[in-house]
């Protein structure tokens, strides 16, 4: 039986760097997750254009704060596998 990887929304990570967020505690929750067990995270295509574009304008527009969390954001997934649809197995229910 082959484990199932969890897909790491952006929405999740941007939480990680805004602490009066609705859910900031359970997203670093979900950060001690991926420290803990990395290989089961996997993040799609278009993971860090979201993370990016949201940090930006939840941080007014500062573009230091959003290059440094983007930074930090690829340290914490930097081995985390890229979801596409050609490596995404449809399960019929």
């Amino acid at each position: 039986m082959s484990i199932r990887p969890y897909i790491l929304d952006a929405s999740v990570a941007v939480k990680w760097f805004f602490p009066s967020e609705e859910d900031h505690e359970k997203s670093l929750k979900v950060l001690d997750l991926i420290a803990e067990e990395a290989s089961q995270f996997v993040l799609h295509d278009f993971f860090f254009i979201e993370f990016s574009a949201v940090v930006l304008r939840k941080s007014l527009f500062d573009s230091k704060f959003t290059k440094d969390a983007l930074g930090k954001s690829r340290r914490v997934t930097k081995s985390r596998a890229t979801v596409t649809i050609e490596n995404i197995k449809v399960q019929e229910v």
